[in-house]
């Protein structure tokens, strides 16, 4: 159990256990609150999930697309060391050889 789910209220963690069992989709508010209903909700109140998923996206547990289709957060990618790009060799000091200055620091 993550630290932020502790303060989860019940129709929270319902949204987000039915988010995260579908991690790469986009999924429209509409239907989570038709399919992660646990007591039958979305008969007596189709929005019911709206307050829920506002609440996760607030905590930055989830994120939209705009509009409202949700999914939970994904993990963000190493952004502290870009990859490195292939340059040929022979390419390379074509480049380095004639009068204008290239930044070739990304290429390997």
């Amino acid at each position: 159990m993550q630290e932020s789910e502790r303060s989860l209220g019940g129709d929270e963690w319902c949204v987000l256990k039915y988010l995260e069992s579908r991690p790469t989709e986009f999924i429209a508010a509409v239907e989570i609150a038709r399919r992660a209903d646990r007591k039958g909700l979305s008969f007596a109140d189709p929005r019911w999930a709206y307050q829920a998923l506002r609440g996760l996206w607030e905590l930055g547990m989830i994120e939209t697309e705009g509009g409202e289709r949700y999914r939970v957060k994904t993990p963000e990618a190493n952004v502290s060391e870009p990859a490195k790009r292939f340059i040929a060799p022979h390419l390379r000091a074509i480049l380095e050889q004639s009068n204008r200055r290239f930044d070739l620091s990304g290429y390997v």
